[in-house]
């Protein structure tokens, strides 16, 4: 959003395109936006001062799938991933980054009951809940008015 209150493009860079679903989850972290890329299960890093930064960021493993996401006060990343791409299950993973996200790391992965959930938010508590509002039905041509919300 530009200062005039109108859309404008932040960021246009080809690493964050492909196929199907691509560049999806968006986080901020002190003057820093996380982006998780669905099709190749990257994260990445860009400073909202300077969209010329961004950076992929090296991962232990694949986030394939990986939708919503969301900081958590300790600094860790909630991603949550489900099978509307190739992940094999629909879980909740938590990604500890290094110092500067330099790096980062899986160091746990819930899976979720839930048909495909898509994304994860936080109340002002700070507990956080995940989505399902059946994407997988809505892209099967089976659109339902329902969804799931339960919390991490």
């Amino acid at each position: 959003m530009g200062r005039d209150g109108r859309a404008s493009v932040f960021l246009r860079d080809a690493r964050l395109g492909g196929s199907d679903f691509a560049a999806n989850g968006i986080a901020w972290q002190d003057g820093h936006l996380i982006i998780a890329k669905t099709n190749d299960g990257t994260l990445w890093r860009v400073s909202t001062g300077d969209p010329g930064s961004l950076r992929r960021v090296p991962l232990d493993r694949p986030l394939t799938g990986a939708d919503g996401i969301a900081m958590r006060s300790d600094g860790s990343l909630l991603v949550v991933r489900n099978r509307l791409s190739e992940t094999p299950a629909n879980a909740v993973a938590v990604v500890r980054p290094a110092k500067d996200w330099k790096s980062a790391r899986v160091t746990s992965q819930t899976f979720w009951k839930d048909p495909a959930p898509t994304t994860v938010a936080a109340d002002s508590s700070g507990r956080f809940y995940v989505l399902s509002g059946r994407m997988d039905l809505l892209f099967a041509g089976k659109p339902v008015d329902t969804f799931t919300l339960r919390r991490f």
